[in-house]
């Protein structure tokens, strides 16, 4: 009884372990050479003298839920403020969410005490202005500004209410 033997496998096989073989060889002359390898390249390499900044992740709960939420924070050496994205945990789908509402914000600090974001100062024209955030039905809801004449140094808070989704004046008053 005759025991069918295919040649393919075993050629394939064969040209593997050439191949291998070849690749570890030329490894290992530039090794012997003191020779830098070099890996092929590809379009995740970085050129030569061109840096991206570094990337850290955050874990914090942004929303109050008790939850710990994740901001992928790049900084880049070319510019001074660095640039975050913002992702909440949803608890019911195990999961994280991107959240383009935090994104927009500028330089929010989340203070859990309060269950407020407020963001830093931000100029437009002579007048400068900084907003204070609070969460509800999972969305962010504008419940504070103050705004400042950078001429006069006049400041002025106006506070905002929200019912059925929609905002409501409240009040004024001097910072």
């Amino acid at each position: 009884m005759r025991i069918g033997v295919s040649r393919r496998p075993a050629v394939r096989l064969m040209a593997v372990a050439g191949l291998l073989l070849a690749t570890s060889l030329s490894a290992q002359g530039a090794f012997q050479d003191r020779q830098d390898v070099r890996p092929a390249n590809t379009p995740l390499l970085t050129p030569p003298g061109k840096t991206h900044g570094s990337i850290n992740f955050v874990q914090i709960d942004m929303n109050f839920d008790g939850q710990k939420d994740l901001a992928v924070v790049q900084r880049d050496e070319l510019k001074s403020e660095p640039s975050v994205i913002y992702f909440l945990y949803d608890q019911k789908q195990k999961r994280f969410s991107r959240n383009l509402a935090l994104g927009k914000l500028q330089s929010p600090e989340f203070d859990a005490s309060t269950k407020r974001i407020k963001t830093g100062w931000q100029k437009t024209g002579t007048q400068q202005f900084s907003e204070t955030y609070g969460w509800s039905s999972n969305r962010l809801k504008l419940l504070e500004r103050r705004e400042m004449n950078l001429k006069t140094q006049e400041c002025v808070s106006i506070r905002y209410a929200w019912v059925n989704e929609t905002q409501w004046k409240i009040g004024q008053r001097a910072c």
